[in-house]
Order: C-alpha cells, then sequence, then structure tokens
C-alpha cells in the first residue's frame, strides 16, 4: 500500500515549535527505511529539494492560486466569497483526489495539525492540543471565528481521520476526553525536541552572542515562546517582579514571534518598572542556542500543553527546567524538574527562588540526563510509532477499492 505524506510549502521558521517538529520529522521519514508491506512517498503544491524519497506534485495553476487567495482573503467580510472559496477548495481537491488515486496512493498522513487541504480522500491526522477545550478560552481560541474555526475542525473533520497521532499518552486520553475518539483510533507518536540540538556553537560564538545581549552565563531565565496570551507571560513577569527584589541582578529574556499579545506584555512590563526583562523577538537559531545552554534555567509557565517541545531541548542542553505542572508536562519530565501552579505566582516565585540554589540546579540537570536516555519522547520512538501506525492503517484501508 502506498501512504503519501503531505509536504507544506508555507510553513515557516517563525511558526515556532510546529515547524520544528514538522521540520524535523519530515527529514527523519525521508531518510527511515520503512517496512516492505507499505511505500512511503511526499505528496504537495510544491517541489521539494534534497528529499530521497519520491515526491508526487500537485500541480496549481496561477489561476487557480490567485482565485483562492482572493476568496480566501475577502470570505470573512463577504458570505458571497466564502461560499466561492468553498467552492474552489472542493473543485480542486476532487482534481488532486484524482491524481492521487491515478497514483495509487490509498492514504495521506498529514504532519501538522488542523491541516487537511485535500477532501473526501483517507487521511491520518496529527494533533498536538486541544486548547479551546483543555484549558481556557483564551482570545486566539475564540475571537476571530476561531472557536468556530476549531469546533468544525475537531467536531467534523478530525473525526473523519482513519487514524490520529496524539503526542503523548496525557494527548490520547485529552482526545478520547473530550472528542468521545475511539482509543483504537488514536496513536502516540511521542514529541521530541527541534533539530536545534544537533546544531553546535562555539563557546567563543556564544560567549560574542551574550556580550552583545549585555548578559552574562547564569544571569538570566529563558522563555522561549511566542507572545500569546495562553503562554503566560503575565503571571510570570508578576512573580519576576518579587524575585528581583531579592536578586536585583537577575534577568528574564523573552524570545518569539509576536502573536498580538507582545504590545501589552510590554506595557505590563513598564507598569511593573522592571528593567531587566529583555523581549528579543524571533532569534535565529546560533542566538537560541546561545540562551540555551548559559541560561539558569528553562522556565515555562504555559497554560496549554499537553506537552511543549523547549522542555525537552533544555534539557538535550544541560539546562534545569521549571514548568506549570500540565499532566503532560509531568508525563515528559517526571521528577527532572520543578513544577508550578500557572494560575499561581506564588509558587512560580518559590520555583524561581528554589533554582537560585546551585545544587537544586545540579540536581536537576543530573535527573534530566537521566529523563533524556530512557524518555520515549524521542524522534527515533515517533518514527518507530509512525510506521506502526502505517501499518495498521494498511490494514483497515485494504478493505475497499
Amino acid at each position: 500500500m502506498k501512504i503519501g505524506v503531505f509536504l507544506v510549502d508555507s510553513y515557516k521558521p517563525q511558526e515556532g515549535g510546529g515547524f520544528s517538529y514538522y521540520d524535523r520529522l519530515i527529514s527523519a521519514i525521508d531518510e527511515y527505511d520503512f517496512s516492505s508491506e507499505i511505500e512511503v512517498v511526499f505528496v504537495g503544491k510544491t517541489q521539494l529539494a534534497g528529499l530521497k524519497k519520491k515526491h508526487l506534485f500537485l500541480k496549481s495553476s496561477i489561476i487557480a492560486k490567485v482565485v483562492r487567495g482572493i476568496a480566501f482573503r475577502l470570505q470573512k467580510y463577504f458570505s458571497v466569497f466564502k461560499h466561492l472559496y468553498n467552492w474552489v477548495e472542493k473543485y480542486y481537491s476532487l482534481q488532486d483526489a484524482k491524481v492521487l488515486t491515478k497514483n495509487n496512493i490509498n492514504v495521506l498522513f498529514y504532519p501538522i495539525q488542523a491541516y487537511q487541504p485535500i477532501k473526501n480522500f483517507c487521511f491520518i491526522s496529527t494533533n498536538w492540543d486541544l486548547g479551546h477545550l483543555s484549558t481556557y478560552n483564551f482570545p486566539e481560541f475564540i475571537i476571530n471565528g476561531e472557536y468556530e474555526r476549531r469546533e468544525i475542525w475537531y467536531q467534523a473533520n478530525l473525526k473523519k481521520a482513519l487514524l490520529i497521532f496524539a503526542e503523548s499518552d496525557t494527548g490520547k486520553k485529552q482526545l478520547n476526553d473530550l472528542l468521545n475518539i475511539n482509543l483504537n483510533r488514536i496513536k502516540v507518536a511521542p514529541l521530541f525536541a527541534g533539530n536545534i540540538i544537533n546544531m553546535h556553537v562555539s563557546p567563543a560564538k556564544q560567549a560574542e552572542i551574550l556580550d552583545n545581549l549585555s548578559l552574562n552565563q547564569n544571569d538570566y531565565l529563558f522563555y522561549p515562546a511566542q507572545f500569546w496570551a495562553h503562554k503566560n507571560h503575565y503571571n510570570l513577569l508578576l512573580a519576576f517582579r518579587r524575585v528581583t527584589t531579592t536578586q536585583p541582578n537577575l534577568k528574564l529574556v523573552l524570545t518569539g514571534s509576536d502573536k498580538g499579545n507582545k504590545s501589552y506584555i510590554q506595557n505590563i512590563i513598564d507598569k511593573l518598572n522592571i528593567n531587566n526583562v529583555l523581549i528579543l523577538g524571533f532569534v535565529n537559531d546560533d542566538t537560541m542556542i546561545s540562551l540555551y545552554k548559559n541560561s539558569l534555567c528553562l522556565i515555562m509557565p504555559s497554560f496549554l500543553g499537553p506537552t511543549n517541545m523547549p522542555l525537552l531541548e533544555a534539557q538535550h542542553f544541560g539546562v534545569p527546567v521549571v514548568c506549570s505542572a500540565l499532566e503532560g508536562h509531568k508525563e515528559m519530565l517526571g521528577s527532572s524538574a520543578l513544577y508550578f501552579d500557572p494560575e499561581n505566582q506564588n509558587e512560580i516565585h518559590d520555583a524561581i527562588m528554589q533554582i537560585m540554589d546551585k545544587d537544586v540546579r545540579s540536581r536537576l540537570v543530573k535527573q534530566g540526563e537521566i529523563n533524556l536516555s530512557t524518555s520515549k519522547f524521542k524522534l527515533d520512538n515517533a518514527v518507530v510509532e509512525i510506521e506502526k501506525g502505517f501499518l495498521k492503517s494498511k490494514n483497515i484501508r485494504s478493505c475497499w477499492n
């Protein structure tokens, strides 16, 4: 049986963890020697250089791209364009499905969440979180039709998937508990660290980067997260202000793209009169690695899980982790991290004060090394589980022509 892994040509590094996951997974799938019972090929609207496996290119005419683009942008304002966009998508989905069938592709695998450009074709989906159901309804989950879009995806489209890959046992449980999806249809392909852990930056280069940012080793907390409300910069800042009353030289470094909440966070910083917070925005890989490796700790107060990639990346770089006490975080890290209630600034404050102790940091680093050596949250494990899912899908999909 032939399975098509769908490539996403519009996915960019600024998307954060989602892109890191996708980028590394595609490379791993390309290198993996799958069972002879299945043939894995790449499918997409653009031809990417450097991939070893076969690639089926789904052509799109210039006219189709222009009509899609106009209809997509105007559908929010005029219902007629919404109908036009839906019609165009349906038409070209049918054309793409014919090409897939002609090339003997039986199932499509979408490696990113909430993505299914080709309708009415058997597919395997990926799911990282159920944000609008599993945590509080932050603006990014409900405004501008986002809640309705998510409901349509999760209640209608996702439930049509032949199989779903969750990133953790916690994620699998949430899919079952919150969406009532049959557990037999949910496989766990565990989350893994991004490709950044395989990159090298010389000590001299790290020192230069820190010097340009007026930072020193172990004198700052590091939080790499896009500026969404659910990332909980607010409560972190309240706790950090209290910390600085006894640790005036400690700094907080924030990186990540602005998703609409950055100016609000900057206003909070100004109102709290905190002078030692650095907002760096989106940074390159060399800077990211340098910030990781020289930080006092990674701190992650996010409300959204189940899991988060930076926790694994920090442990790969030998950095202690302090994070919100989400069930998925505990599944990932066990006893190798300090946890706090993300709603409680006092708990965040106390966790930061604990991490100031050198012995505590040393213990967490050692436990982190042990955790990494025994953890299922590795890329190799994810690809093996994906292969098992593909083989399972073969037994099901072979039941019809």
